[in-house]
């Protein structure tokens, strides 16, 4: 049981992103609950908040907090982590369907020890998918594993969304990730700029701040931007 659930680790790490982990994660008032919740089920299995379920924007950082939490998951314990897209387990839905191998596809899925599910909002309208994601955490979580979902609604306004599906993930705890204010815009920057080896005025970062108005992504791409732009006019001179 050891041996198969270190070989399943690092097959679940190839999917995550390394700069997403929870030291890397700016935390302001848009998402600290968010974070704090998230933070508390990678801690506390045996405590935690079931189903956890994050969502926001796009660009804001549930993937981030998601594969955070797989990432602490799958270092500190020896529980089998799994995370995926739903448009990936769609397609693992599909192919087993295809191939008459539905039991190699749940015996995936419904022992594992913690299950990140990103983008469940792809799933709206998809009848067959929606039934099995229905009884995979069904499943998982009878046998106590630690269930974390993502999407850019609500799950109560995500429209064709099954009834009892919502029910299940309404029935833990909901986080909402909201865009960054003007502080927290200022800290993300400072943070990429760092990262980044870009110094930067608190002059500079502020102008930035008050520019950026969106998601995080846009102001990493902004001070991804100001790095290229460095880059080649010193390599031009």
């Amino acid at each position: 049981k050891r041996a198969a659930s270190a070989q399943s680790r690092p097959s679940s790490a190839k999917l995550f992103n390394p700069k997403n982990t929870f030291s890397s994660f700016v935390v302001g008032d848009n998402n600290n609950f968010a974070h704090a919740a998230s933070l508390a089920v990678a801690q506390a299995p045996g405590r935690s908040y079931n189903p956890l379920f994050l969502y926001g924007g796009v660009g804001l950082g549930k993937t981030h907090l998601l594969q955070a939490i797989c990432r602490h998951a799958a270092k500190t314990s020896r529980g089998k982590v799994r995370y995926v897209t739903a448009e990936q387990f769609t397609n693992e839905f599909i192919a087993s369907s295809r191939c008459g191998e539905f039991a190699r596809f749940r015996n995936r899925y419904r022992n594992l020890d913690l299950l990140a599910i990103d983008d469940v909002h792809f799933v709206a309208s998809k009848i067959k998918t929606q039934e099995e994601l229905l009884h995979t955490i069904d499943a998982a979580g009878l046998r106590g594993a630690r269930l974390v979902l993502a999407s850019d609604e609500d799950p109560r306004h995500v429209r064709k969304l099954n009834k009892a599906l919502a029910n299940r993930f309404v029935a833990g705890l909901i986080a909402e990730i909201k865009r960054p204010d003007r502080a927290t815009r200022c800290n993300i920057i400072k943070r990429l700029a760092q990262r980044q080896c870009i110094q930067l005025s608190e002059g500079a970062i502020e102008r930035l701040a008050s520019q950026a108005l969106g998601s995080v992504r846009e102001i990493e791409g902004t001070v991804t931007r100001i790095r290229a732009t460095a880059s080649l006019l010193i390599n031009k001179g």
